[in-house]
């Protein structure tokens, strides 16, 4: 019997390690019909029970503990006996104080005839192992399961070797492939990565730090197409072994969903520029007929002054001014509509609000009055020319439809006016833009929704509301801040402040210099407007040079072709019927690689310079072309210093 038996006291072998051990220790006596008596157990073992010595020793299971529990131990004891050797087993328990977990050993133990009289136990209780191993497995599911569920690409990877361990459905959608066909290939066999360069940049990154954050990468998914991600990565341990996690994002859809907003957004400029456009079309009109009837007009008393050649010279004096305002107002209108970059340069907010109202004011009701307030001193803006048209268009045009048939006055001012940040070691200007109506004004919830695209009081067919939405976009990328007050009956004004240009000044026009003349150079002119034929073989004759014209690019391919080292230098136009102006530079070209060509044009499109000079063509001009500009470039081109007109 095991010590704590207190009849025999038969085993007297360590009593400190029986009383002392933690695991439970207990002794059976199997009787002779088959039943099994409790002889010995141990402090844990009691513990375990809930019952002390006396009510366990010499009794049956059924006796002392829980029918379930009694039940559950028998059958294992008889098992033991059956099979006439030790068994080990986990079993789940209830002694009365709640389910315990065990973990059990029995040893049968014979007589000397060979028979077993006795059972001899060992359990360790398991429950908080058990508990904990199981947390470990709905810690290890619930991971699974937010693995495979996560919307994002997941991949798990070797440090050392590249192979893949495992992908969640994420990656299977993003990349094309299936979970099989990844496990244990890289990425490089895959063909995954459209730069290996960026593959070095990120291994190099994670190497470094241990982790990637929102890095861009371009992937080639199964199907070949590009997959655009933002890469966020972890180094993690896995049964010792050190793997990378990655998790990727696909924006494809984002970053083409924000160019295609951008491009929509371009567009809806380009609207808005158009209806501003529609509104001026009448004034536009207005102008341009004035400054031909001027120019009739000083021609016809030319005519009539024919014998008297100072009143002649004045009157000629003020066509070329007719026609130099003209050319100013095409060019107004077309760095107003023309699709140009945002670079942004030395700009005057005066001469830009002064070129809007000459604009504007002949499609202005008769009933609103025009006050106008520029500081011609005020320091330029950094800023780009065609928007800063586009800010002042719109908010004199909204100023002018808030007041309507009713009429009122309309105040434009440029000031310079000190920021308050400023100091006494570096004083900060800004340039100030008013815009101010005495029309009806407006309500608090209009305020409160002014810049929203597509928001307007007006009637349908009045606008598109887009006017004020790009005014407050072009004023927050200038880093301007603009302002409004209103309120209703009392009218409204608009205040934008500009950064002014530190260290730079106002422009100041300086002194046209002498008119340069050719020194019999041969040129040959070409366009399909006979008249500008004309002026321009004159003129140029005039300035010293020796012209020959073709109305046509294939007489003048021609005429150069007969004679390839006749001319010095060639003037042609651009839009010429069958053959353009770039098409015959570049055959003229072909024959005289180092042919001086000058191209001018009524309209140039932004890449049309780009696209000359890459052809060889050394200079471009825009119509109206001046003769003096004409003869300036062409001596340019030609090399040779020229003559001057004061030295002729």
């Amino acid at each position: 019997m095991l010590p704590g038996a207190r009849q025999s006291g038969r085993i007297e072998s360590d009593t400190a390690l029986f009383e002392l051990c933690p695991d439970l220790i207990f002794e059976m006596r199997v009787t002779s019909d088959g039943r099994f008596v409790q002889e010995a157990y141990n402090p844990a073992a009691l513990r375990a029970v809930g019952r002390d010595l006396e009510a366990i020793v010499g009794r049956e299971p059924h006796e002392y503990m829980p029918e379930a529990a009694a039940d559950t131990i028998v059958r294992r004891y008889r098992d033991c006996v059956e099979r006439g050797r030790s068994i080990e087993y986990e079993q789940e328990v209830d002694f009365g104080a709640g389910v315990r977990c065990y973990e059990t050993r029995l040893v049968p133990l014979r007589d000397a005839g060979g028979e077993i009289t006795r059972i001899l136990g060992f359990a360790r209780d398991i429950t908080a192992r058990r508990a904990a191993e199981q947390a470990l497995r709905d810690s290890e599911n619930l991971f699974s399961a937010a693995f495979r569920a996560l919307p994002y690409s997941v991949a798990i990877s070797d440090l050392e070797t590249g192979r893949y361990l495992d992908v969640n459905a994420g990656f299977e959608k993003a990349s094309g492939y299936e979970r099989d066909e990844v496990i244990g290939r890289t990425s490089v066999e895959l063909e995954l990565w459209v730069d290996p360069n960026e593959r070095e940049r990120f291994r190099q990154q994670m190497l470094e730090s241990g982790k990637v954050r929102s890095l861009e990468l371009h992937f080639r998914n199964k199907n070949g197409q590009t997959v655009v991600a933002l890469c966020n990565c972890d180094l993690i341990d896995l049964g010792g072994r050190r793997c990378i996690m990655n998790t990727f994002e696909d924006v494809t859809a984002r970053l083409q969903a924000e160019r295609e907003y951008a491009e929509l957004e371009e567009r809806l400029r380009q609207a808005q520029k158009l209806e501003a456009l529609g509104t001026l079309a009448g004034g536009i009109a207005h102008d341009f007929n004035n400054l031909l009837t001027a120019a009739i007009n000083y021609a016809e008393l030319a005519r009539l002054d024919a014998g008297n050649a100072d009143v002649v010279g004045a009157h000629l004096d003020e066509v070329a001014l007719a026609h130099r305002r003209a050319r100013d107002l095409v060019n107004r209108i077309l760095t107003f509509s023309r699709r140009q970059s945002q670079d942004r340069a030395q700009t005057s907010l005066p001469l830009v609000v002064e070129e809007v109202l000459r604009l504007l004011r002949p499609s202005l009701s008769k009933s609103i009055r025009v006050e106008l307030t520029l500081d011609a001193g005020s320091a330029p803006i950094l800023a780009n020319a065609t928007q800063m048209h586009q800010v002042v268009m719109n908010l004199c045009t909204n100023a002018a439809q808030a007041m309507g048939a009713r009429g009122g006055t309309l105040a434009v001012r440029v000031e310079a006016v000190e920021d308050a940040r400023t100091t006494e070691a570096r004083p900060a200007r800004r340039v100030r833009l008013v815009v101010e109506d005495t029309g009806p004004g407006m309500s608090e919830e209009t305020l409160g929704r002014l810049y929203e695209p597509f928001f307007t009081t007006k009637q349908p067919g009045e606008g598109t509301g887009l006017g004020l939405s790009v005014v407050h976009g072009i004023v927050r990328d200038h880093g301007a801040t603009i302002s409004v007050h209103s309120e209703l009956g009392g009218g409204t004004r608009f205040v934008i402040d500009f950064p002014a240009l530190e260290g730079a000044a106002a422009d100041v026009p300086s002194p046209a210099p002498p008119e340069p003349r050719g020194s019999g150079e041969h040129l040959l002119v070409v366009d399909d407007e006979p008249a500008i034929v004309r002026s321009c073989k004159v003129g140029l004759e005039r300035l010293g040079f020796r012209v020959t014209s073709a109305a046509s690019a294939a007489e003048a391919l021609r005429l150069f072709t007969a004679s390839p080292h006749e001319f010095h230098a060639v003037l042609t136009d651009l839009s010429m019927p069958a053959m353009n102006g770039l098409e015959l530079s570049r055959e003229l070209l072909r024959r005289n690689p180092s042919l001086p060509i000058v191209l001018f044009s009524g309209r140039l499109e932004a890449n049309t310079r780009d696209s000359a000079r890459a052809l060889g063509i050394r200079e471009v001009l825009e119509k109206p072309t001046p003769l003096a500009l004409l003869a300036t470039t062409l001596v340019s081109v030609l090399g040779t210093p020229g003559q001057t007109e004061d030295q002729s």
